[in-house]
């Protein structure tokens, strides 16, 4: 009967830790609060240690677990993050505070704490994430264009630069075509004169 128990609760600590790596693989891209299943304003070291020890990849052998762990490892970086240590997470956070009060998020306020809010946040980093592709692809779109036209310009200064040496290599050429011309005209214009008797 033990050994049964036993197995059972490994049974459903595998199953948790399962759901758990699911959960967070589910969350919006984005989204550390959720990552960590807290609220902003909430502490982020506690809610890290606790889905550490369910989802950490030494700990169970679902393969999603080291993709599940990365993010939480980020979303704790990034919750806990200082201004002074580093600035691109904590700005991160700040901004992703800033989308929670834009869709109605207030801490003192436990009814604002719902799926409904973290939906209205997903939608809004959703759209950001969307917008910043489709700005990134004009850029790459635009960068294309500016390498088509530099290598356009390199190629013309190259068939000029050809032009040029061709032009310089046959000069001799024509210096002799020109002198040989001038000669034929001078010829033609000195003619000899009649001596008229008067």
């Amino acid at each position: 009967m033990e050994d049964l128990e036993k197995e059972l609760s490994a049974q459903e600590a595998a199953l948790s830790r399962d759901r758990e790596i699911e959960r967070v693989l589910s969350c919006a891209s984005g989204d550390h609060f959720a990552v960590l299943d807290i609220w902003p304003g909430e502490d982020g070291k506690k809610a890290y240690r606790r889905k550490t020890i369910l989802i950490h990849p030494d700990k169970t052998d679902n393969p999603q677990a080291p993709e599940a762990f990365d993010r939480l490892k980020k979303a704790e970086r990034v919750v806990n993050a200082i201004k002074e240590n580093d600035e691109e997470f904590y700005l991160e956070r700040e901004r992703l505070e800033s989308i929670y009060k834009h869709v109605g998020f207030d801490n003192s306020k436990p009814e604002t704490r719902s799926v409904a809010t973290r939906d209205e946040a997903a939608k809004v980093l959703k759209r950001e994430k969307a917008k910043l592709e489709t700005d990134q692809s004009i850029e790459r779109y635009q960068q294309e264009q500016e390498n088509k036209r530099q290598m356009e310009l390199q190629k013309q200064r190259l068939a000029k630069r050809k032009q040029d040496s061709v032009w310089e290599d046959q000069r001799d050429t024509r210096v002799q075509n020109w002198r040989n011309y001038v000669h034929k005209v001078d010829k033609k214009t000195k003619k000899k004169k009649k001596k008229v008797l008067a």
